[in-house]
Formats: C-alpha cells, sequence, structure tokens
C-alpha cells in the first residue's frame, strides 16, 4: 500500500474502553465524528435476521428523555445519519469544526440515554420492515450486488 498521501492519526483509548481515533485536516473547516460499535448483521441468528438494522434505527432515533439530537444538530448546521453492514454499525455526523464538543456530547447522550419504549419499537420495526421490502422483495436486482 502507498504510503505517501497518508495522514497522520492520532489513537487513544478511553477509561471506559472506547477507542478515539482522530484525525486532522487542515484543509478544511469541516470535521466528522464517526462511532462505530463492532456489531453487524454478521452477528445476528439466521432466523433472526434485521435486528442489527432495527436497532440502529431505535439508536439513531431515541437519544433519551427529552433530547431532540435532529433538531439540536440541524440548528449547529450538522448532517447526522448511520447505517449498517455485516461487520459494523455507524453514526455519523458532518458538522462545522466550532461543533465538536456538541457532537460527542450528543453521541455521549445517545449511548448513556438510550430508552426504547414500546411505541417507538413498533413504529421503526414497522419502517425496517417497509425499506426491506423496498429494497430487496419489490427489487428484482435486490439481492444481487454489482459491483
Amino acid at each position: 500500500m502507498d504510503q505517501t498521501n497518508a495522514k497522520p492519526y492520532h489513537r487513544f483509548v478511553l477509561n471506559n474502553g472506547l477507542t478515539v481515533i482522530g484525525v486532522p485536516d487542515q484543509s478544511t473547516r469541516l470535521i466528522g465524528v464517526c462511532v462505530l460499535y463492532k456489531v453487524g448483521s454478521r452477528d445476528e441468528l439466521p432466523d433472526k435476521t434485521g435486528i442489527a438494522h432495527l436497532f440502529e434505527h431505535l439508536m439513531f432515533s431515541n437519544s433519551g428523555k427529552s433530547v431532540d439530537f435532529d433538531t439540536i444538530m440541524q440548528f449547529a448546521g450538522a448532517e447526522s445519519n448511520a447505517f449498517t453492514t455485516p461487520d459494523t454499525t455507524q453514526y455519523y455526523n458532518i458538522a462545522p469544526d466550532s461543533c465538536l464538543e456538541l457532537i460527542i456530547q450528543m453521541e455521549a447522550i445517545r449511548m448513556e440515554g438510550f430508552k426504547v419504549s414500546k411505541k417507538d419499537f413498533l413504529v421503526q420495526q414497522k419502517v425496517v420492515i417497509e425499506e426491506f421490502a423496498e429494497n430487496y422483495l419489490n427489487n428484482p436486482y435486490g439481492l444481487f450486488h454489482i459491483g
């Protein structure tokens, strides 16, 4: 692998076990924060698929009591999203560099304040089932990856 364009990075582990990797980039006034959990669809049981994606939706839409993650992030000029792969579930935020502390605080709230009501569970379960039907069941090419 060519290392000539590799950027320097900083890696450290917090007391709670969270690994933090920072890659400084002075060419932009934007920051990107990605929280990566080492769990994905590969960790599901064959007869219980979709759980990782459902959990992603639940965690993305629920940051604890009286915290409207999306509204706070939008007012800060940030964009947030999430996705699930076979190996990971990732939540990412892109924002002005002045929002770094806010984003880290919001992600900490998401981790600590995560609670799911039965209503939220049923709403997100329906969303995930509809996404699956739209992307796979109703798409003749949905089960194939064309690279």
